[in-house]
Order: C-alpha cells, then structure tokens, then sequence
C-alpha cells in the first residue's frame, strides 16, 4: 500500500502486503493462472519494483523485488524441469544498439512465440533487453525472426539450445 497509516483509516488493509505470483500454466489446466507463491513470497513487504532477468544465465527467469526502507530481494528461479530454452540479444551500429522496439519471433514447425525487446515493463524498474523463450521438452526451433526498430527483417538459423543466441546487425544499409 502507499500510506503507511492505512490501517488507521481502512483497518482492513495494511501497509505491508504479501507479494502475488501467478504461473500461467496454459489451457490444460482447470484455471490459466496459479498462484505460485510460498517460501519469501509469503512474507508480507512494502514492495515498490519488480524486475527479472536471468541471473544466473541457467534460462530460467529470477525476480528482483525493491522495498521501502528496506533491501531489495532477490527471488531465485530454481526449478530443475529439463525444459530447453533459448535467450536472444539483439546488438546493432546506431544509438539505440539494444535494439529496443525490436520484434524476435521464434519459429518452431507450426508454433510461434513473439516477444518486444521493451526494456521499460513497470514502475521504477527495468528489464533485460533480451527475449527469453521457453522450450519445454517436445520444440525444436528453426529459426529466430528479427523485426528491427527500422521495420526491415532478418532471419537467423538456431544453431543450439540452452544457451544465450547474440545476434548483431552492422550499419544499416551495408
């Protein structure tokens, strides 16, 4: 909550609240969004941000969550699933050499997975400019789809899996 005194005026509320955490677990499941929470997430904060990035570059996604007057937290993803996974990082000649406002489309036989490389994903924090796909265990991709901020195309051959795939444009035009 913003106001500290909230319980004074709603006592109901509380300043500090338990963080959610929802897996979106598809259409086999009863309902598309779990709650995941349990172990730090069940300790109630004054959470301000929430930023992920693969810290430990193992493929999997952690949470960096920042407080009020208090240290940040680093919610690690450790699942040990077996699924394959792929990251792309874009790279290119000009100002804007993370390629923001890019497009990758992962192609896999009839499935297509799309991400923004959008840095700017919520209030007072940033993400990896990077586009991290989820394989599971039956895809094998083909090949990645560039969409540059200039709106011209590329395409590139995925050459291996569980790993960071960097893929760099020159000057435009040459």
């Amino acid at each position: 909550h913003l106001e500290q005194e909230i319980p004074v005026v709603q006592p109901s509320q509380a300043y500090e609240q338990v963080p959610q955490l929802f897996w979106n677990c598809g259409d086999s499941c009863p309902r598309r969004f779990l709650y995941a929470g349990g172990g730090d997430l069940e300790r109630p904060l004054a959470g301000r941000a929430a930023a992920y990035a693969d810290i430990e570059g193992d493929g999997d996604l952690d949470i960096l969550v920042t407080q009020v007057g208090a240290a940040p937290i680093l919610l690690r993803n450790d699942q040990k699933t077996g699924h394959r996974w792929l990251r792309v990082r874009l790279e290119q000649d000009n100002p804007n050499r993370a390629a923001i406002g890019a497009t990758v489309r992962l192609e896999t036989g009839d499935i297509s997975q799309e991400q923004s490389i959008m840095p700017s994903r919520g209030y007072q924090s940033q993400v990896m400019p990077a586009a991290v796909f989820g394989l599971g265990t039956d895809l094998e991709p083909a090949e990645v789809v560039v969409t540059w901020p200039d709106d011209t195309e590329s395409r590139h051959p995925v050459t291996g899996l569980n790993r960071e795939m960097i893929i760099r444009r020159g000057p435009v035009g040459q």
